[in-house]
């Protein structure tokens, strides 16, 4: 008995590697073979096959195919009695390929078999069983009632929520995912249908086989990890497309079924305009809700601004109706506040940014205070003006960092950890190499992890003194529980995909999320990212902090902030020269000369540091910059201005050690923004 794994590939090389090494483990004392189509892919999928698995098959399409063309091109050369369709984007476990073969083997009026597919946090993926999209299926899950009501016969029947996924059942079709068939059902039923470029292939050739006598089984006995959209997320309006499209087609395919087709085919048109809409929200969902908030703050800020002010000062009592009655107000500060916020890409991947909203407020008063004082329509009381900016960009912050502050307590999941929000981890795997781990992801500047300790079974009741060893797998869950974890980090050469994918399943509904580090690699495989924690990449660098116009609103915003707070601490400087006394000292600077500073005399580090204002005001050193460094110690090479807080800072790096490192990453990403996420983390220490 000969197995064909056959896996289609499109531009996700990191998860290819990960699925071959699965596969690899995953065969048993079965005969096997691999073959990789890739799609034309861009990245270096089909060189790091051809380097790293000479074992494998693999064609390198010099266009993309779509995915049956491709499935039935690999077909044609695959020499297995069993062939299993496999996602690049899926790890398995050691049994999965034995236990979907012997299945086969063992029924022989099985045509096709899937496996339980999990997602990456260990819940179930739906589409591991499913029904065939009639009409009286798709509405309730058009609807959303299958959300509602779930173990519901009617409402759930598309994805069999009803039914227990733990036992075996027969399904009209299975995953895509992961499926594995005869070569005799081929020959029966036929090839993949060519016509499907992308999506419903799978129900389509399922549909077919039930069509030939055969039946599709869904078998939980194994399963896999799949992170489902990789290889779309590089064009997801157009994979959205194809999906509308192969519907459509699935439909009209099977037309002479349905003796009402021209009736039914409105409903189609219907249901898919629903899916498109509904797409459209789902995959925008947190920009919309970010944008819906950001607005009512806006109105709630204005309203209380003038609820405020006007009783006051002129008299005059407020209510809802009047402050209505002032539209062309509000709507031209949302107008101005919402075109800033598209300009400066609030709502695309920045929606949870914390120091964002407070530079478009900034900007958006500008503008209206400008439009109020030009156009005699529009002007109203400047003080309210003051105030609806200056309420609306702390609560516009605050909820921000809010969810920040609940996705550390693990009360809310967010689906796109924004690079500043700090995660709680901890690593399973050897202590000696977790600590490695560690040490990358602490000196990474793009990643803010806080590693809490290691879990592994290997070495219970030693430690390493280079990470804190936090227990032993067995008790994984009440670690999480009270460490309040966010991501656990698993280090493949440590742990097998089947440990792995009980682990998962154990923690599934934690709010957790589970990130493989390959073996011998650098880097963090996720949903949704790949994030490589061995440095960062120096070809092809852009310099947006030499660039003339960053420079200027750097040293604008040096200015102002730093006088701004010698202002307000006035008063605590005259104390401290006339009782203190204020000493000199030397820091290293990039020309490597040196610079003065003074300090006072005081205990208290941040009132010892509090005329450093002035060295800033004046243009000597800056908010955010290279860590500060004594001249007694050695030259560390520094090559931007030194800051009281800054990425080497926030990850308490060394300056010997990893400084230059930071420095690299914020020359490359530097910007007013980012400026004032660094401050604000290095206040709030989230």
């Amino acid at each position: 008995m000969k197995i064909s794994v056959i896996i289609i590939s499109y531009n996700v090389c990191a998860y290819l590697r990960q699925c071959l090494k699965s596969v690899s483990k995953s065969t048993g004392n079965a005969e096997y073979e691999v073959i990789v189509i890739d799609n034309n892919s861009i990245d270096t999928s089909v060189k790091m096959v051809q380097q790293e698995f000479p074992q494998v098959k693999i064609i390198g399409n010099t266009e993309n195919t779509g995915f049956s063309k491709a499935v039935n091109q690999a077909v044609k050369i695959a020499n297995g009695d069993f062939i299993c369709l496999l996602n690049p984007d899926c790890v398995i476990k050691t049994d999965t390929l034995s236990v979907l073969s012997e299945y086969l083997t063992q029924n022989a009026d099985v045509g096709v078999v899937g496996c339980k597919v999990l997602n990456s946090d260990g819940s179930l993926q739906l589409a591991s069983r499913r029904t065939f999209p009639k009409l009286v299926v798709t509405l309730p899950r058009l609807f959303g009632l299958h959300r509602i009501f779930p173990k519901n016969r009617i409402f759930g029947k598309y994805n069999l929520t009803h039914i227990d996924d733990t036992v075996i059942q027969d399904t009209d079709a299975v995953s895509g995912s992961c499926m594995m068939f005869s070569r005799t059902t081929v020959d029966t039923v036929g090839q993949f249908d060519e016509r499907f470029f992308l999506y419903f292939e799978d129900t389509d050739f399922c549909y077919r086989v039930k069509k030939g006598g055969y039946r599709v089984v869904y078998n939980p006995d194994t399963q896999i990890i799949h992170y489902k959209g990789e290889s779309t997320k590089f064009a997801r309006s157009v994979s959205e497309e194809n999906f509308h499209q192969s519907a459509y087609l699935f439909f009209k395919k099977y037309s002479h079924e349905f003796p009402l087709w021209n009736v039914f085919r409105f409903f189609v048109w219907i249901a898919i305009g629903f899916r498109k809409v509904g797409s459209h929200l789902f995959t925008h969902k947190s920009s919309i809700i970010s944008w819906f908030l950001d607005s009512s703050l806006v109105l709630m800020a204005f309203y209380g601004s003038m609820a405020f002010w006007y009783p006051h000062h002129f008299g005059i009592p407020v209510s809802i109706s009047y402050v209505a009655e002032h539209w062309k107000l509000w709507t031209t500060y949302l107008i101005i506040w919402h075109a800033v916020a598209i300009w400066l890409s609030l709502y695309k991947k920045n929606n949870l940014s914390y120091g964002r909203p407070l530079v478009v407020s900034a900007i958006s008063f500008i503008g209206v205070s400008t439009v109020t004082y030009f156009i005699s329509v529009f002007a109203y009381s400047r003080v309210v003006l003051l105030f609806t900016f200056l309420i609306s960009a702390f609560l516009q912050a605050m909820w921000r960092i809010m969810v920040h502050l609940f996705y550390r307590q693990q009360w809310i999941r967010v689906s796109h950890v924004p690079p500043f929000f700090t995660r709680n981890a901890i690593i399973l795997g050897n202590p000696t190499a977790a600590a490695n781990i560690s040490k990358l992801l602490d000196q990474s500047p793009s990643l803010f992890y806080k590693v809490l300790g290691v879990i592994c079974d290997q070495f219970v009741g030693k430690s390493d003194p280079k990470i804190k060893y936090l227990g032993p797998v067995r008790q994984l869950c009440a670690i999480a529980k009270q460490y309040q974890v966010n991501e656990i980090i698993i280090l493949e050469e440590s742990y097998s995909v089947s440990d792995i994918i009980e682990q998962i399943q154990a923690l599934s509904g934690m709010n957790i999320v589970f990130k493989f580090v390959p073996d011998g690699h650098h880097y963090l495989i996720g949903k949704g990212v790949v994030d490589n924690i061995g440095g960062i990449p120096l070809v092809g660098i852009d310099f947006p902090l030499f660039d003339r116009l960053h420079l200027f609103a750097k040293r604008i915003f040096d200015t102002i902030l730093s006088l701004l707070m010698i202002l307000l601490t006035l008063p605590i400087h005259i104390y401290l020269w006339i009782l203190m006394k204020a000493k000199k000292v030397k820091i290293w600077s990039p020309d490597h000369i040196g610079i003065q500073l003074l300090e006072f005399d005081v205990a208290n580090p941040l009132l010892q540091k509090l005329p450093y204002l002035y060295s800033i005001f004046v243009g000597k050193i800056s908010f955010v910059g290279s860590e500060v460094v004594d001249y007694s110690k050695p030259d560390p090479g520094i090559i931007i201005k030194p800051g009281i807080t800054g990425l080497s800072q926030l990850k308490n790096g060394s300056v010997q050690d990893a400084n230059n490192h930071f420095e690299q990453y914020y020359i490359q990403n530097q910007n007013l923004v980012f400026d004032l996420e660094i401050l604000l983390k290095s206040i709030l220490r989230i």
